[in-house]
């Protein structure tokens, strides 16, 4: 353990944005908290509760579409095929816009609310995250589009978009909707347009979601369950933009390849220099692709049982985060420049080792675990149960569960929590504590409550600060016994892990921004202490 945490240390100290990679230096256990001041990355878990999860059918949404493109390609017109697209030789923010005449059926109310608080949170950030060389024409989208409606999602184009074209865009979004009783919450792929751009960068795409889900967020009162719906609109729409089998085949280089395992990984050369040293791995020949989920998820998206909850695993979670894994694929392809300062931080698999990426769980990770007994999740969010999901291998990690998040319990929940000087709400996190055994208990007492809390940073150096009872009370070390009195005791977490998740800042800033030294910097658009505020 020491030596990981020397490696840990030492990988990150510095960061040179220019070149991209993490270089070596200092001798500090909070180090790591400097590497994401400007080279942002985090880590959560999937939710298993009364909330409809998310599954992404990504992978299957593109083979359906492969047969509409052959069916619909005999009404090509040459015309499509003569008009070019000139792009500006610097770059700058990518001009994303977004059409909603295909939300026009569904009801007003839920029209506005997707129109002003869940695409713009997404949007937003995209718009601020990515560079492009920008077109000079505007976009026209494919001719066929007068005779079929658009991809598996059966998207109206409107004429205007295929005669004249949409004016000062880079890329275009279709939002449409289904309201039915099927288990997919969205999908989003590309559309044709009339032409390429020299580069083969994707101009037009849509984002599906079903309003039946949607709906249930909205009602449930859950606030993370409303975030969780930015996540999967972020997921989404970047299969739209890039991390999709059907753009990797044009980017200049080819990335997809096998490594010894026979897994199918991408290893551009930068990507596969970060995740080396992220990894603690010299011999990591590319950073795997998921292989189960079936033909929706498989080979879509990011590994889950290395990568957690990097957005672009193949199924929803609490607090995802786009991280320099994403982002490198991005900037693989050549057509994006990234504002590093928009990354997130990642924490899953960090400095593991080589034998956490074989094709085994490694029981001795600290990713994952093998107990009957309740503990609080990998991200402090909440109480949690050794568990495995459809995409982790069969490995078991400590999967939370909504009703026991620290932010929106159930009543029951609360109520214990208060009984040993707890709290819920939007500024608790989870600790261990033996403070209900001052209590009689059929059986085994809980071991694990949430507490006020708040991370303090001083430089490269974090503390944690934890209200019991109505009293403050300080987390210096990991694992660091703090007595209660003659009451009980409350165990420290890793203070490294617990004050970089997206979690130590309130609401987990409600999926609009990023929680940087246990504050939200929100997204355009967006403002106040959890980014509740649209401007």
């Amino acid at each position: 353990m020491q030596g990981k945490q020397l490696f840990f240390i030492k990988f990150l100290t510095a960061l040179c944005i220019s070149t991209l990679l993490i270089l070596y230096a200092q001798n500090t256990q909070y180090n790591y908290i400097n590497l994401f001041r400007k080279y942002l990355n985090n880590k959560n878990i999937e939710i298993t509760s009364k909330r409809h999860a998310h599954k992404c059918i990504h992978s299957k949404v593109l083979v359906e579409e492969e047969k509409i493109r052959k069916i619909q390609e005999a009404s090509s017109h040459e015309d499509d095929i003569n008009y070019k697209y000139t792009e500006q030789s610097s770059f700058q923010n990518i001009r994303i816009k977004f059409d909603y005449s295909n939300l026009e059926k569904h009801h007003f109310s839920i029209q506005r609310y997707i129109e002003l608080n869940l695409i713009p949170a997404a949007g937003n950030y995209f718009e601020e995250l990515l560079r492009v060389r920008r077109l000079n024409e505007p976009i026209r989208l494919s001719s066929r589009y007068n005779n079929y409606p658009c991809g598996y999602a059966k998207v109206n184009i409107p004429k205007d978009h295929i005669n004249n074209g949409v004016q000062n865009a880079d890329f275009v979004f279709y939002i449409t909707a289904s309201d039915d009783e099927s288990n997919t919450l969205a999908y989003a792929s590309t559309c044709d347009v009339q032409g390429t751009a020299s580069t083969k960068r994707p101009l037009a795409g849509y984002f599906n979601m079903n309003l039946k889900y949607f709906k249930q967020a909205i009602n449930s009162g859950d606030k993370m369950a409303v975030a969780n719906w930015i996540y999967t609109t972020l997921h989404e729409m970047t299969h739209s933009l890039i991390f999709s089998d059907y753009h990797f085949s044009n980017f200049p280089n080819n990335i997809k390849k096998r490594d010894r395992y026979g897994r199918v990984v991408l290893a551009d050369p930068q990507l596969l220099e970060y995740a080396r040293k992220y990894f603690n791995c010299p011999t990591l020949e590319g950073v795997p692709l998921e292989d189960e989920g079936g033909n929706g998820t498989a080979g879509g998206h990011w590994e889950r049982r290395l990568l957690g909850n990097e957005m672009m695993t193949g199924s929803d979670m609490y607090d995802s985060v786009f991280s320099n894994f994403t982002l490198l694929v991005f900037q693989a392809s050549t057509w994006y420049q990234i504002n590093w300062n928009k990354a997130q931080p990642l924490i899953w698999g960090y400095g593991e080792g080589c034998n956490f990426l074989g094709t085994n769980c490694d029981i001795q990770s600290q990713e994952f675990c093998n107990s009957v007994n309740k503990n609080c999740s990998y991200d402090y969010a909440g109480l949690a149960s050794c568990a495995q999901d459809s995409l982790s291998n069969n490995c078991k990690y400590w999967k939370s569960y909504s009703n026991t998040h620290c932010n929106y319990p159930d009543q029951g929940q609360a109520k214990q929590w208060q009984s040993v000087g707890g709290k819920s709400g939007s500024n608790t996190r989870c600790f261990k504590t033996d403070l209900y055994n001052q209590w009689k208990w059929n059986g085994t007492p809980p071991a694990q409550a949430c507490y006020e809390s708040k991370c303090i940073f001083n430089g490269n150096q974090a503390i944690i600060k934890f209200i019991v009872y109505g009293n403050e009370y300080q987390c210096n070390q990991n694992n660091q016994v703090v007595r209660i009195g003659n009451k009980g005791s409350v165990t420290c977490p890793d203070i490294t892990r617990f004050c970089l998740h997206m979690s130590a800042c309130p609401d987990s800033c409600l999926g609009r921004g990023t929680c940087f030294n246990g504050k939200c910097v929100c997204h355009k658009g967006f403002s106040g202490p959890t980014c509740e505020t649209r401007e």
